[in-house]
């Protein structure tokens, strides 16, 4: 296995030495034209991106920690799933239970 990722990593360096073209960033993203309204463009665009990117992580994100804090509830004890699936979370509710 070492063998097949020391032969990817020596041919992927020598394509990139052999045609640095590819490498090379184009003429808009380099810096030629850094005030046109296309790399205005292009840039508002990645931030969008980058907007629409980081708020869905985000929201995935939001979603893993809201089931972490509901599991250490359920295991402490501050909230109480019936057989039919309800979730009892209120204090009272609570206490008459466990005195039963």
């Amino acid at each position: 296995m070492k063998c097949h990722k020391k032969q990817l990593y020596l041919l992927t360096s020598v394509f990139l030495v052999a045609l640095p073209d590819i490498i090379l960033a184009c003429d808009k993203c380099f810096g030629a034209g850094v005030d046109t309204p296309v790399t205005q463009g292009i840039s508002l665009a990645m931030l969008a991106l980058l907007g629409i990117t980081g708020s869905v992580l985000g929201g995935i994100t939001a979603f893993f920690l809201f089931l972490r804090r509901r599991a250490k509830m359920f295991e402490s004890g501050e909230i109480l799933v019936t057989e039919k699936g309800e979730i009892l979370n209120h204090p009272g509710l609570l206490r008459d239970i466990k005195k039963d």
